[in-house]
């Protein structure tokens, strides 16, 4: 069994664990057995805002529980920059990442949840998520490229050869190299745009963080995500509140923009919208300027995606 950690006791290997985020959820994930939730401590798809039962024991926090020493992985003491998450500018925030060529880990935080995504010189490389909707067997399952029973066999391989689960539905057959490579490329894609969808948070970038053993070292490529995730999460709404406080700002494209506007997502609709603004229109000349409410949602989300982005700027006041 397990060797014990700050004097604790060993776990015995036959032990069961049950997963929930918070203690008054009515819904739980597992039981799942010792084996597999060292792999989920492993790979960071628990986190420890979320609380663990124990062989059908009480629920507790699994900072403050008794298998806390399971789990081989620690932060820095400290993050080279943190802060509040905001949805107005959090394309921005992996833009900058991206454009000073970071290396290092981004950890995001909303409540018990946590996504962590691993950059290389400035390009994303992994994301790690405590979701377990994102968990690669429920996103196999949820396209329709596995059954359960092929997951069940599948978990049973991974045990008894000591690989991830991906490696154990290849090992049964159920899915061959090729198709694991697109249900992890498909996985990313989705623990990604879920981030859009938070409306509070915290983030924290911590440098010299190695990326989790057992992942294939292959770039996201974010940009066209941005426009996917912003169509999936921004509403109409929330995007005339983010330009409202500059609707009097003029507006320009940079003299030599980095990106093009189909590099970052951008629908033929959206980009036909923003290349109708004239030179020197403020935000709300331009919102002003659409007849359909349709036509408005498109050029608000150009509009917000390229200013976050830096394609697009704000002039100078009274320039």
């Amino acid at each position: 069994s397990p060797a014990a950690a700050g004097g604790r006791g060993p776990v015995p290997p036959d032990s069961r664990f049950r997963l929930k985020g918070e203690a008054t959820d009515d819904s739980f994930f597992g039981p799942v057995t010792l084996t597999n939730f060292e792999r989920l401590l492993e790979s960071r798809a628990v986190g420890d805002d979320e609380h663990v039962s124990v062989n059908d024991g009480e629920w507790v926090r699994l900072s403050e529980s008794e298998v806390r020493h399971l789990d081989p992985y620690a932060l820095p003491d400290q993050p080279v920059h943190g802060g509040p998450l905001r949805a107005a500018w959090l394309p921005r925030l992996f833009h900058q990442l991206a454009t000073v060529g970071a290396t290092g880990m981004l950890q995001l935080s909303r409540g018990w949840v946590r996504k962590e995504l691993h950059y290389r010189d400035g390009a994303l490389m992994h994301i790690e998520s405590n979701v377990k909707s994102e968990l690669l067997a429920t996103v196999a399952l949820n396209v329709g490229a596995v059954s359960g029973a092929q997951v069940a066999a599948a978990l049973h391989a991974a045990k008894t050869q000591g690989v991830p689960i991906g490696e154990g539905l290849v090992a049964i057959g159920a899915i061959d190299e090729a198709r694991l490579a697109g249900l992890l490329r498909e996985q990313q894609r989705r623990r990604f745009i879920e981030i859009f969808g938070w409306r509070d948070g915290t983030f924290a970038f911590y440098d010299g963080v190695p990326m989790p053993a057992n992942v294939r070292h292959e770039p996201i490529d974010v940009l066209p995500l941005m426009g996917l995730a912003v169509r999936a999460h921004y509403s109409q709404e929330l995007l005339r509140e983010i330009l409202e406080a500059r609707q009097d700002r003029a507006i320009a494209l940079r003299p030599a923009p980095l990106l093009r506007m189909g590099a970052i997502g951008l629908t033929e609709e959206e980009t036909a919208a923003v290349e109708a603004i004239a030179p020197g229109w403020t935000v709300r000349q331009a919102l002003g300027r659409v007849a359909e409410t349709e036509e408005e949602l498109h050029l608000l989300r150009a509009m917000f995606l390229m200013l976050t982005l830096d394609v697009m700027h704000f002039a100078p006041e009274g320039a």
